[in-house]
């Protein structure tokens, strides 16, 4: 890949990321090791840096090419009595904290079936990764985020 289609990429990425920054009044850095699926449904990591700004305390936003997650945490035991239609407008992964493979909630999966999946788990903690397009409005994201730190959830 030549450095103007590297630069091309990277600016899209730049931008949405001083957005995000400047609309939460956080700080945001270049972080490689992160994971997705791949077409087998295994786990990938990835090398190639992204931009993540961190709302200390509260979440993670990664601003990757092809989507936009928001990571935050809670207690398991707050996760179970958590009142999930607050979250019924978002599209959202559930997985542990510990054992950060074990999905807790497959696409298609019922909200009963995630919950019956971190009853059982040993995790203290659960991670929730809100996922949103690359054409995302900041301030949806940070609606978000607004409504997450209101609730509990924390990083």
């Amino acid at each position: 890949m030549e450095r103007r289609q590297l630069n091309a990429v990277y600016r899209e990425l730049d931008a949405k990321a001083q957005q995000l920054s400047e609309l939460l009044h956080a700080s945001f850095g270049y972080y490689n090791g992160h994971y997705h699926k791949g077409p087998s449904g295994d786990y990938e990591m990835d090398h190639y840096p992204i931009p993540v700004i961190t709302m200390r305390g509260v979440c993670d936003i990664e601003v990757d090419l092809d989507g936009i997650s928001v990571t935050a945490k809670l207690a398991r035991a707050d996760a179970l009595r958590f009142d999930f239609g607050k979250l019924a407008a978002y599209d959202f992964e559930v997985y542990g904290v510990e054992n950060y493979l074990d999905d807790f909630r497959a696409e298609g999966d019922t909200m009963d079936v995630m919950l019956e999946n971190i009853r059982e788990s040993k995790e203290n903690a659960i991670f929730f990764s809100f996922c949103f397009p690359c054409e995302a409005a900041a301030a949806e994201i940070g609606k978000l985020v607004w409504l997450i730190q209101k609730e509990g959830f924390f990083y």
